[in-house]
């Protein structure tokens, strides 16, 4: 790092600690000079760097003085009003990188959807794993599908207080909300089917669709209400669709959620059909205010359309790999497919988690994560408005802890990912969520990072770099 970039970071943290408020002047060139040590050119340079990033103005014959954040917030996506026709995705390898870079503990982990040590229960789930093992070696048994009883009953108290009373007979313990999904899918589709999937969606879903051999039918997914109904109807209207996913609850990548009349109006078009739908409530338990939202679930009476998939991998530690899948319908069918796939999941972590989730410190957990997430992403979303171009757009979530970033049409998001690994940060780029290569101007990011002076500074990097004509196409290679 280059001493002029150095002083940028120094006024950069005095600037957005209060130090230095909205409206204020900072010292001059000439005392800012005394104060670093370095010379008048080189705090020139630090001071053009903030400028560039929107951080402060120079006003004439006045000096410089800290701007105002910019407030920007995301518009529905650009997109055909109506889903193109099915297709199959193409395999790529960018998706493991991505996962590989989470792993890494030298990147500042803005990329994959995983919560740092801030936002999870290690304490509890070690309190749980302690008490389990006094009790004796039952929990070593295999747990067959649909697995652990305790943990199943628990599962469904907890569905129960939310307004959707499940049996727990309708319960399949899982590896993981992908396996969960992975297992719906192979419930109620055969390769060759279509599904249709909000976009942008999750790459994971994506992939694991490429891997089963289904054609994707992407619907257009708005940044407040989530999933277009009218496109769907459209969709519906024009191609055999066996199943829909949907994130609801606060969505990847764009934390949308669904409003309670039209997950109700989902469900009832879909029943309709026989059409079945595949809901992710992974991100649900996250909300940031008020009260948990509801379900898909909630509005299936019947309990023959949906099938919801989630984990604790986002609330507690994904190293778990507890997940469930609720079907009354097919609950037959996902524990044969579960058994054929691996024929149990572990019952050892079941224990734990089942242990967890009756006590009282369960819910004060969720309320205190609730909190840390909120702020996160009002710290994640401010840098960003800080530190991004004028044009940039974000959305605004009510829940979870990604964060979509649109940036300009001509922007490579996977050229920025390559160059910013190469400086230890690790974003995800648009283009995995989507086939075809949409939203290769977007970016991910992930706010369930422990906030500190290096991942202000990373942000800050970010967003200098894509003023760069490098990560921008030309009109002709559009």
């Amino acid at each position: 790092m280059t001493r002029y970039q150095q002083i940028a970071n120094t006024l950069r943290a005095q600037i957005t600690q209060g130090q230095y408020p909205v409206g204020t002047r900072l010292p001059g060139i000439r005392q800012l000079a005394m104060l670093s040590g370095a010379s008048i050119t080189t705090v020139q340079s630090a001071c053009n760097l903030l400028q560039d990033e929107g951080l402060i103005e120079a006003r004439p014959r006045a000096g410089l003085y800290v701007c105002p954040p910019r407030q920007t917030s995301l518009e529905p996506v650009h997109q055909a009003p109506q889903p193109r026709a099915p297709i199959r995705l193409t395999p790529t390898s960018l998706t493991a990188e991505v996962m590989q870079q989470s792993l890494n503990p030298q990147y500042i982990p803005l990329g994959a959807a995983i919560p740092e040590a801030d936002f999870l229960g290690m304490d509890l789930l070690n309190h749980s794993r302690r008490r389990r093992t006094r009790q004796g070696n039952e929990d070593a048994k295999y747990a067959v599908p649909p697995g652990s009883a305790e943990l199943r009953q628990a599962i469904a108290r907890n569905y129960a207080t939310r307004g959707a009373p499940i049996a727990a007979e309708s319960i399949i313990i899982t590896n993981g909300c992908h396996e969960a999904l992975v297992l719906a899918l192979r419930c109620v589709t055969q390769p060759g089917d279509t599904v249709a999937i909000e976009s942008p969606s999750y790459y994971g879903f994506l992939q694991a669709m490429q891997g089963l051999g289904l054609n994707i039918l992407e619907i257009p997914n708005h940044p407040d209400t989530g999933l277009s109904l009218e496109a769907l109807d459209f969709a519906l209207a024009r191609w055999t669709i066996k199943a829909v996913i949907v994130t609801p609850n606060f969505s990847n990548p764009m934390g949308s959620q669904m409003p309670s009349d039209r997950k109700a109006a989902l469900v009832a078009r879909l029943r309709a059909l026989d059409t079945v739908l595949i809901e992710d409530d992974i991100y649900s338990e996250l909300f940031h205010q008020g009260t948990r939202p509801d379900t898909c679930l909630q509005y299936d009476e019947a309990g023959d359309t949906v099938i919801l998939c989630s984990s604790v991998s986002k609330t507690l530690a994904p190293g778990l790999r507890i997940g469930w899948v609720i079907s009354p319908r097919f609950a037959p069918q996902l524990i044969e497919q579960k058994l054929l796939l691996n024929i149990a999941t572990a019952s050892l972590p079941q224990a734990w988690v089942a242990e967890l989730l009756i006590s009282a410190k369960w819910q004060q957990h969720l309320s205190l994560v609730r909190r840390r997430h909120a702020q996160a992403m009002a710290k994640m979303q401010q840098a960003v408005m800080t530190f991004f171009p004028e044009g940039t757009r974000i959305s605004l979530p009510r829940g979870g802890f990604v964060l979509w970033v649109e940036l300009a049409a001509s922007l490579d998001g996977t050229a920025l990912m390559r160059h910013a690994i190469e400086h230890h940060i690790s974003i995800t780029p648009g283009t995995l969520f989507a086939i075809n290569g949409a939203f290769r101007h977007c970016i991910r990011l992930n706010a369930a990072v422990h906030w500190s002076a290096q991942v202000e500074a990373a942000i800050a990097f970010l967003g200098h770099a894509v003023r760069d004509p490098i990560f921008h196409r030309s009109e002709d290679k559009r």
